[in-house]
């Protein structure tokens, strides 16, 4: 336990290598200081510093309460930044599942197509089988014909 704190652990520390200067470096009215301070050591010493090195100026539920916040945003940012890649993943692997569908769908568009293409030329050698066919049928019909036209005019002949 802290001097002088009734909880444990202690907030772990960082300390930031920094200037001493007094003056916040953005500006020096208390607005724009963080939490309203108008020292940037202040600001340094409550966020990162623990209660022991400060001489226990500051009560312990100020110290949790700020070093909470502190590693709640460092998770915060670590957890966003987790679901971001996650994010980035899922749309890598919907890319690529949709690439696959996409390819699938090409597939069995190329093998429709082929099925058809193939359906579309057994029509059509049935037909020209049929046309054959019917040819054949009309050719010989009509070589019967004549058949039948030379022996009639055999047959009708004077001698």
């Amino acid at each position: 336990m802290c001097q002088g704190d009734h909880f444990s652990p202690c907030p772990v520390a960082l300390i930031v290598v920094a200037a001493e200067n007094h003056c916040h470096p953005y500006g020096h009215t208390p607005a724009s200081t963080p939490l309203h301070l108008t020292s940037w050591r202040e600001y340094r010493d409550r966020i990162l510093v623990p209660p022991s090195i400060l001489g226990n100026s500051l009560h312990h539920s100020q110290i949790r309460r700020l070093s909470y916040y502190y590693y709640y945003y460092y998770y915060y940012y670590y957890y966003y930044y987790y679901y971001y890649y996650y994010y980035y993943y899922y749309y890598y692997y919907y890319y690529y599942y949709y690439y696959y569908y996409y390819y699938y769908y090409y597939y069995y568009y190329y093998y429709y197509y082929y099925y058809y293409y193939y359906y579309y030329y057994y029509y059509y050698y049935y037909y020209y089988y049929y046309y054959y066919y019917y040819y054949y049928y009309y050719y010989y019909y009509y070589y019967y014909y004549y058949y039948y036209s030379l022996s009639e005019r055999i047959l009708k002949r004077p001698w």
